[in-house]
């Protein structure tokens, strides 16, 4: 269950801080970039305020008011709420142009990684990643490691390649439906968490935000959201349904969205509810859910229409 978009107060000026430092930035310094693996993003600025959604490494966003040790953003896919100012660092316009025009790595390995100290992996950790996590290319030689940056110079170190891809290639592929799946599959087990995105805990929403993500789409974030994307195919036949497509499920009054699955093929589902895991439309079968599919919605396909943005389209990570 997702809630509706939040608000956000008017933009102001802002202090950012970086590697657990306060630092005044540039009067025109109105970017961030979350430059942790994983960052809360929450309705108030507090630690004891509701996770309303989270943001990966590499994710930009336009900063507002500052509270206290908190910032006021606005995330890609216009999601509003507050971040730490340990988890983001602060850049003005010109700052933000040279990081989009950057060479880039994005992880593409389920699950997470380690940012090492030497690429013999003998050292210490220096950073954690996740899955859809960006950063930058600081040198390649070809070889099994690449050095790499996380935004603001917080940390730098070595990732296995297996484990990353080159981010402007990545972005150009066609959005696919067994990428989609394939990132679904991967977050399986993971536990339930309200505001969760990645393979550490999604919502219903998150996951399928996540695994839409991995095939470079940005989706709305709130299940009540993606139901107006896409376009609509019919609940009364299964067997129009295609892999990838969202179902949606309502709540007791039969009518308002509250929870939605990715199909898998042939009525079973993969989506968050306790944890992740598999579900069917079907009585008798093994992970059958005994709720009702109340709309159908077919992301692939209507990319370039409201609320479903290529990542390669998206004027913050590109110019």
């Amino acid at each position: 269950m997702r809630k509706y978009l939040m608000t956000l107060a008017a933009v102001t000026s802002i202090v950012v801080g970086v590697s657990g430092q306060n630092k005044t930035p540039a009067d025109d310094s109105r970017w961030g970039l979350v430059d942790i693996s994983v960052a809360c993003v929450r309705a108030k600025p507090s630690h004891a305020s509701e996770q309303t959604t989270q943001a990966i490494c590499g994710t930009p966003v336009k900063m507002g008011e500052r509270v206290g040790d908190w910032y006021g953003v606005e995330l890609p896919d216009g999601y509003r709420g507050y971040i730490n100012r340990a988890n983001v660092t602060l850049l003005n316009d010109s700052l933000m142009s040279k990081w989009r025009r950057s060479s880039r790595m994005i992880v593409t390995s389920p699950g997470t990684i380690g940012v090492w100290a030497d690429s013999l992996m003998t050292g210490h950790r220096v950073a954690e990643l996740v899955e859809g996590d960006i950063v930058e290319r600081l040198s390649d030689d070809g070889g099994q490691f690449v050095r790499v940056g996380m935004p603001g110079g917080r940390a730098e170190g070595y990732v296995e390649r297996q484990s990353v891809e080159d981010f402007a290639a990545w972005s150009s592929a066609t959005p696919d439906g067994s990428a989609v799946l394939s990132a679904a599959m991967a977050m399986v087990g993971s536990p339930y968490v309200w505001g969760g995105m990645t393979s550490k805990g999604p919502d219903c929403s998150g996951l399928v935000k996540a695994a839409y993500w991995q095939s470079g789409l940005i989706l709305r974030r709130d299940a009540s959201q993606q139901a107006l994307t896409g376009r609509d195919v019919t609940t009364d036949d299964p067997t129009k349904w295609d892999a990838a497509d969202l179902l949606f499920f309502a709540g007791s009054d039969g009518i308002r969205i509250t929870h939605v699955a990715i199909h898998i093929g042939g009525g079973r589902y993969i989506h968050s509810s306790g944890r992740v895991g598999y579900g069917s439309i079907y009585p008798g079968e093994a992970d059958y859910v005994p709720r009702k599919v109340v709309k159908v919605r077919r992301i692939l396909g209507s990319e370039m229409t409201p609320g479903i943005t290529l990542v390669k389209n998206h004027k913050w990570y590109f110019e």
